[in-house]
């Protein structure tokens, strides 16, 4: 998915249907289903999805009716488990799986994955911590932005996660 988002297609309408190949390949190899653009039985951690800056930023995307969670809404190249990455001691990471996705539907205006996207609806069951973030100034050129919880302090010298 990552790789993938790094396209850049003339013509965004053509992004479904070109993946649309890639999709039932790899659900024919796992079993897994397509949740446009996240996969079923890892749909909880693929929304962890980040969009990269690079190309022109824009809000809008040529994909009538994509829902703002899937990483197919954003025009940008994304990465995933960028927290895991960035710390490089994957063996020392603890996760928990606190979300479990309850149900979902996407209803398509004709061929599931290569024509529009009619509506969708996702329920997700999980615990809700209220947060508040800012952007660190002093971070503004780091790719994706550091960004500070609450009222604390980043140090970005010592911050190996942005």
């Amino acid at each position: 998915m990552e790789n993938y988002s790094n396209r850049s297609f003339t013509i965004l309408e053509d992004q479904l249907p070109a993946m649309a190949g890639l999709v039932r390949h790899y659900q024919a190899a796992t079993g897994d289903v397509p949740i446009l653009g996240l996969w079923e039985c890892s749909f909880h951690q693929d929304l962890l999805w980040v969009k990269l800056r690079g190309r022109a930023d824009t809000a809008i995307t040529s994909l009538p009716n994509i829902t703002s969670w899937s990483w197919l809404s954003c025009s940008n190249s994304i990465v995933f488990d960028l927290w895991r990455s960035s710390l490089g001691k994957e063996e020392d990471m603890v996760t928990d799986d606190d979300a479990a996705l309850i149900d979902w539907d996407v209803t398509w205006t004709s061929d599931p994955l290569v024509s529009s996207v009619k509506s969708t609806r996702l329920v997700i069951n999980g615990l809700v911590h209220e947060l508040r973030l800012s952007v660190v100034l002093a971070g503004s050129d780091s790719n994706p932005l550091y960004l500070k919880f609450e009222d604390g302090e980043a140090n970005i010298a010592n911050q190996p996660i942005p």
